[in-house]
């Protein structure tokens, strides 16, 4: 699920409040917008793989009978796997799984992120203005857990050792704020990870992989000034 919104104060001229003044009021009050993207989603459904491939496609897992899948991704944080791997043996390399080719009931971690920006429009002449714009991405530092390991003749099977880094800043004029950013994952230390808070990057993480993107820049529209000209 996906929800964005854009909202402009109502201040300086020709606005709602503090609408007297001439341009340096609407330079220094209009233009204030506040906007945000926020990213929801359950997570995609996994396929339990195994070694070998009878059918020349790849080999899948079998379903033991009798075992649930019991999934807590908190399990991360104490180092163990996020769902039972006792649900599942080996085929063999000879012999092809019963399992499904992707389970219903186990997906990848929950995912919630959370985009913000501010931008500040300036007006130089009533044909010639600018844009400011800083953007924030994942705001509340969370985090997201990486997949588990999928093949079933592992010996880490069902656990997770990885998870991407945290909240980047960005001040720019051209990269529009409903981006998705793709973080890549990182290897975490157990000690860590035994140590942190579930869904949350601890300040000591922050400071590790924040690397605030500074490139100020600013988008000026000349093209009402090319108008009164003909090139042709």
């Amino acid at each position: 699920m996906n929800v964005s919104g854009l909202y402009e104060l109502p201040l300086g001229p020709g606005k709602r409040f503090l609408n007297r003044g001439g341009m340096l009021a609407k330079n220094l009050l209009n233009g204030w917008q506040f906007g945000g993207v926020f990213q929801y989603s359950s997570g995609t459904p996994l396929r339990i793989g195994a070694n070998g491939s009878p059918l020349r496609t790849g080999n899948i897992a079998n379903l033991v009978a009798g075992q649930s899948l019991t999934v807590d991704y908190n399990n991360y944080y104490k180092g163990l796997p996020v769902f039972n791997t006792g649900a599942f043996s080996s085929p063999g390399r000879f012999a092809v799984g019963d399992a499904p080719r992707r389970i219903e009931g186990l997906r990848t971690s929950f995912n919630a992120n959370e985009n913000i920006n501010l931008a500040k429009h300036f007006y130089f002449s009533e044909r010639v203005g600018a844009e400011l714009r800083m953007e924030f991405f994942n705001i509340l530092n969370r985090m997201q857990i990486c997949d588990p390991e999928t093949n079933v003749d592992n010996a880490t099977l069902g656990e997770s050792t990885a998870a991407p880094s945290a909240r980047r800043t960005a001040l720019e004029q051209d990269k529009p704020s409903s981006k998705l950013v793709s973080e890549p994952c990182w290897s975490e230390p157990l000690q860590y990870r035994k140590s942190r808070k579930p869904g949350l990057v601890e300040p000591r993480h922050f400071f590790l992989v924040f690397s605030p993107l500074i490139n100020i820049e600013l988008r000026v529209n000349f093209e009402p000034l090319l108008q009164p000209f003909n090139f042709n």
